[in-house]
């Protein structure tokens, strides 16, 4: 096999030293090597070779020896009306990756020819008309429960992933969950899930006024991080970001804290909603969160804030979402929501109405899929509402929208496209092009989402412009 994978051992004075003159080289030995078996043939010679990549099928070059020696064979002949490429390529021949390629079964291929029936019928299969699509919601809607409450923490959860709650809640499905691996060796380095489950443990211990240096020598001792120095690194740079953080909340000046349960006070039969509030304080609530404030983060601070709102006798209508910066979601590290828009009624009326229209959607998202995806709907929203021209706002809001849908983290989360309880709902189906064609149970205009995009976010939109008096800034 060529070329040879040679592992020097560590007492080999000629690899640590500088080469000199007549030292052995692998590379002429296999070259040499391949010389003599070339002239050591009496009927013919096969050369094989990796032509194909096994994960995207593209082209891979042989090595430097045989393709010298296809250059010569190339050179050395000649065929009427052919050149030197030409030639080149008649010497090669390509054998498919699988027993049941089609390519192995076609009549015109004689020299890649195969006899297996079982390979066939396997070829045919693929050759064959596969039909619609395959859908999982391809029935009428599900039923929805005689009559069921609604916590304040699982309303947020819903409007955060709505395709996730519909499969874990309501049907039972688990798509991600691979269960906890239990490593065999020590941890050398860590991705950024793991080190946002650390930021977040030592930006809780801060908040609730536990010891850093604790939380740290935790940390340690559990095994999470590599041993000694690394460790050390990014534990110092977690803790400055979580650091950063508690400032950016200090400099806020809410008060003190308080909590609020919200039992029984309204709902809109078979939903009734009950919990309790985090984050109160006299000067408005806080969403603290250690993420990046990204759409779905902010979706479910505004739910909360309208929870607010609508049940905190005297709240003063200011929510405060504060993360770690998101270039991609358009969210500063701080962002404000303040009050509810509308003319009509007071603050508390208008929480309530839009309150209730996001639990029809939770009762919808309970029964059918929701095509509520939260950052390519907030792209969508955002932009089509920022569109200089109103004639191209649809055209730009979509095309916002699709990349948002389709562009990846850098920190390797999955993306929406990517995502595989959208994947799971979509089927492969892009929602973001204009007249594409959504065959769901109980799809209508208003569902699709476009429609959900305007009914959920137009307010978000309102709510981050408007001043600490409820005016709505231009």
């Amino acid at each position: 096999a060529f070329p040879r994978q040679l592992r020097r051992p560590g007492f080999d004075l000629i690899a640590r030293k500088d080469p000199r003159a007549g030292d052995r080289n692998p590379r002429d030995d296999d070259r040499y090597l391949f010389l003599e078996a070339l002239v050591s043939a009496r009927d013919a010679v096969i050369v094989l070779w990796n032509g194909r990549g096994i994960r995207d099928n593209g082209e891979l070059p042989p090595a430097v020896p045989v393709g010298e020696l296809l250059d010569a064979c190339a050179r050395s002949f000649e065929v009427p009306g052919g050149d030197f490429d030409g030639l080149r390529k008649a010497l090669i021949q390509v054998h498919p990756l699988q027993a049941f390629s089609p390519e192995a079964f076609r009549p015109d291929r004689s020299l890649v020819r195969s006899f297996s029936s079982r390979s066939f019928h396997g070829a045919a299969a693929l050759q064959a008309d596969k039909g619609p699509l395959w859908t999982f919601f391809d029935d009428e809607v599900l039923p929805p429960p005689d009559e069921w409450i609604v916590r304040v923490d699982d309303l947020a959860s819903f409007f955060e992933h709505p395709a996730r709650f519909l499969a874990t809640r309501r049907l039972g499905i688990r798509l991600d969950d691979r269960g906890k691996e239990i490593e065999d060796r020590e941890p050398v380095e860590t991705n950024a899930l793991e080190d946002w489950a650390v930021g977040d443990e030592m930006l809780q211990s801060m908040i609730g006024g536990d010891s850093v240096e604790i939380a740290r020598k935790r940390i340690r001792l559990e095994g999470r991080l590599p041993l000694g120095t690394p460790a050390k690194v990014i534990l110092d740079e977690l803790e400055g970001e979580a650091s950063a953080l508690v400032e950016r909340v200090r400099a806020l000046e809410l008060g003190a804290p308080r909590r609020v349960a919200v039992q029984g006070a309204f709902g809109r039969w078979p939903v009734r909603l009950e919990g309790s509030l985090d984050g109160i304080f006299e000067g408005g609530q806080l969403a603290l969160t250690y993420s990046k404030t990204k759409a779905k983060r902010v979706l479910a601070a505004w739910v909360r804030h309208l929870v607010a709102c609508a049940t905190i006798p005297g709240f003063g209508g200011t929510t405060h979402v504060v993360g770690r910066f998101s270039s991609m979601a358009g969210f500063g590290e701080k962002v404000r929501l303040h009050g509810v828009p509308g003319d009509e009624g007071t603050l508390e009326d208008r929480a309530k109405a839009r309150l209730l229209d996001l639990l029809d959607l939770y009762v919808l998202g309970w029964c059918q899929p929701l095509l509520l995806m939260p950052d390519s709907t907030w792209q969508y929203a955002s932009s089509f509402r920022g569109a200089k021209d109103p004639e191209k706002a649809d055209d730009q809001g979509r095309e916002a929208a699709r990349k948002a849908f389709l562009r990846n983290s850098r920190q390797g989360y999955p993306n929406e496209e990517g995502d595989v309880y959208w994947a799971w709902v979509l089927g492969g189906v892009m929602p973001w092009n204009a007249g594409v064609e959504l065959d769901f149970p109980g799809m209508a205009d208003p569902l699709r989402p476009e429609a959900l995009a305007f009914r959920v976010w137009d307010p978000v939109l309102q709510a981050l412009g408007a001043s600490p008096e409820g005016e709505v800034t231009p």
